[in-house]
């Protein structure tokens, strides 16, 4: 219920959140976090949310398959197909980066910070905070998103699927539904 009231209260939060991961991740805004934070972690985030704006040069592509992948909403079923057993899927397959995973090995790091023994100046100390809340809202957002499917697929088999497209002025979001 808490899933499906978060994603009623604010429809757009999964395109907001991957605009907000820009600012959030960019090693400016960063600073000094980075020395106690994996940078390579950082990188890979990057890459993947760029890999979630439908652009000019996803023509061709297997678009759709890859953002479902790289968002991580497949994460718990290719699970579920590795433990079964399934021919077709290895672990190698299961153990991709992808975003929530990323997010969730992040909010893991951030709260072991919040929680430990360093000491943080003031300005240190409330961007690790901002920044865990940011990680653990996005990482609802796309739980959100699972859940919504979920319902949806078992009320009226489609699927719901909200891709941020670029354009020349900017960005806007494309509800896309499968039946």
């Amino acid at each position: 219920a808490d899933f499906l009231r978060w994603y009623r209260t604010n429809p757009d939060a999964l395109p907001q959140m991957m605009m907000e991961a820009f600012r959030q991740f960019n090693t400016e805004n960063l600073g000094n976090l980075l020395r106690y934070l994996p940078k390579e972690d950082f990188q890979n985030l990057f890459k993947i949310i760029k890999s979630l704006f439908l652009s000019p040069e996803a023509k061709g592509s297997n678009f759709v398959k890859d953002y479902l992948s790289n968002l991580g909403l497949l994460t718990e079923s290719q699970l579920r197909k590795v433990l079964e057993g399934e021919s077709g899927i290895d672990e190698g397959d299961f153990h991709q980066q992808n975003l929530k995973s990323l997010l969730i090995k992040l909010s893991d790091e951030l709260h072991n910070l919040l929680a430990g023994k360093e000491s943080f100046d003031h300005e240190e100390s409330m961007r690790l905070k901002s920044l865990s809340e940011y990680v653990d809202s996005s990482i609802k957002t796309i739980e959100s998103h699972q859940i919504i499917n979920f319902v949806i697929q078992e009320t009226e088999s489609k699927y719901l699927f909200q891709i941020p497209i670029l354009f020349p002025d900017g960005v806007r979001k494309s509800d896309i539904f499968v039946e």
